[in-house]
């Protein structure tokens, strides 16, 4: 978006630029959805399919024409996978960057709809402020606070990877704790233990730490419990 935003002033034509800028930015989304071993290196040929698919506009249509536009459905499928990618981080603490990136990406999308060629001050100004704002919040909104290794644990791996696969992973481990007989529950903000029982937290840490080693393999190994003699 910061090279659509100043594309009327190197002289480049606005509308295929900002369609370009909105692919690269949809691609992230898809990139998430494919974020789990196995399989996340065969998730790449998805990225390239989806760049090799919305590409196609720019080769139907000269790039300087001055009635570039894109069609109706190319346009709802582009807005389709973008408000995905925004909802995915509306339940995670980065949800008020979400919000932000999203206002202006529903805008960018709008224009497109429109047509529009040029870009008054007002909306360049806009469109950077927008942009620092959201990278502002998703940088310097605080982490919430955990009770134990298995909730900080749980938060990463769900601010990390959104609400698709959030879900998934607490139902997995959730399921996982009930065949192994293992008390409390997993909410969607912590560990919590069931009425009168003690946690067995040791155990939850082992079942979370082995769903998060197909996301952050680098890292399975940041909750282990201290070595005992």
């Amino acid at each position: 978006m910061i090279l659509a935003s100043f594309a009327p002033w190197w002289g480049l034509p606005l509308l295929p630029v900002r369609h370009l800028t909105l692919v690269a930015l949809a691609a992230f989304p898809l990139a998430v959805l494919g974020a789990r071993l196995p399989g996340m290196a065969a998730w790449n040929f998805v990225i390239c399919g989806w760049f090799a698919a919305a590409l196609l506009p720019h080769l139907q249509q000269s790039w300087d024409a001055p009635t570039w536009h894109l069609d109706t459905a190319w346009l709802l499928f582009l807005a389709g996978l973008l408000a995905m990618g925004v909802s995915n981080y509306l339940p995670t603490r980065f949800y008020l960057a979400a919000l932000v990136l999203g206002g202006l990406l529903a805008w960018n999308l709008w224009a497109m709809r429109l047509g529009a060629n040029s870009d008054p001050v007002w909306e360049l100004a806009g469109l950077q402020a927008g942009l620092g704002l959201a990278g502002w919040l998703a940088w310097s909104w605080p982490v919430p606070e955990a009770k134990d290794a298995v909730t900080r644990r749980w938060l990463q791996l769900r601010d990390a990877y959104g609400l698709a696969w959030g879900v998934r992973i607490q139902e997995q481990v959730q399921a996982a704790a009930r065949h192994a007989r293992i008390v409390g529950q997993l909410t969607w903000f912590g560990l919590e233990p069931d009425e009168g029982q003690p946690l067995d937290t040791v155990g939850w840490q082992r079942l979370l730490d082995a769903v998060a080693a197909k996301f952050m393999p680098e890292s399975a190994t940041d909750c282990q419990p201290p070595a005992t003699a």
